[in-house]
């Protein structure tokens, strides 16, 4: 994974300096080699890249009720998968955050706000990391809400969220989009 992020992230950099807009996201995937798909089902305002050398993928939704880019790089789930997307525990879950953190900040210009919140369901200190760009928010999360229909828990994300005029990102993220 890290040296994808070596290679890779400072293309979600330039994704993130852009204006939070479909058609401008979408065509810069593509100019940096991208492939852009979407499933039959999707609508209009949505796509996705798919990462097959690391079984990962970029989810984008442009719609009136969500927005939000992002890429789901682990979850918390009962199984190692053979592709090392699950992890067993929470000790993993907050070592991948540290690790993938120090991945990433040496593509970023200027220090993250970071810090840890809370929810109700457990007791666990969920961490976030941000920056803050013209017209959206990239941020480091584990995102306390993972997908039960796919048998995990919480995930570890990368995620663009537009700033609509916000001096600052909360936590946890009110969003519907996983990954």
């Amino acid at each position: 994974m890290n040296r994808w992020i070596a290679e890779q992230f400072p293309h979600v950099v330039g994704l993130a300096m852009l204006p939070f807009e479909r058609t401008m996201h979408e065509e810069f995937c593509i100019d940096v080699g991208w492939p852009v798909c979407r499933e039959d089902w999707y609508p209009e305002t949505c796509f996705e890249v798919r990462f097959e050398e690391i079984g990962r993928r970029l989810v984008a939704v442009y719609d009136d009720s969500e927005f939000g880019v992002g890429i789901g790089l682990y979850v918390v789930g009962e199984e190692h998968s053979v592709d090392d997307i699950c992890l067993s525990s929470l000790a993993e879950f907050d070592e991948a955050f540290r690790s993938t953190l120090a991945s990433v900040e040496p593509h970023l210009q200027w220090a993250a706000i970071t810090g840890c919140y809370h929810c109700q369901r457990d007791d666990h200190e969920y961490k976030y990391a941000y920056w803050q760009f013209p017209d959206s928010f990239m941020t480091l999360v584990q995102h306390f809400e993972g997908d039960g229909h796919a048998g995990n828990d919480s995930s570890l994300d990368i995620r663009l969220v537009p700033r609509f005029g916000a001096a600052r990102l909360t936590f946890p993220l009110k969003t519907n989009i996983l990954f």
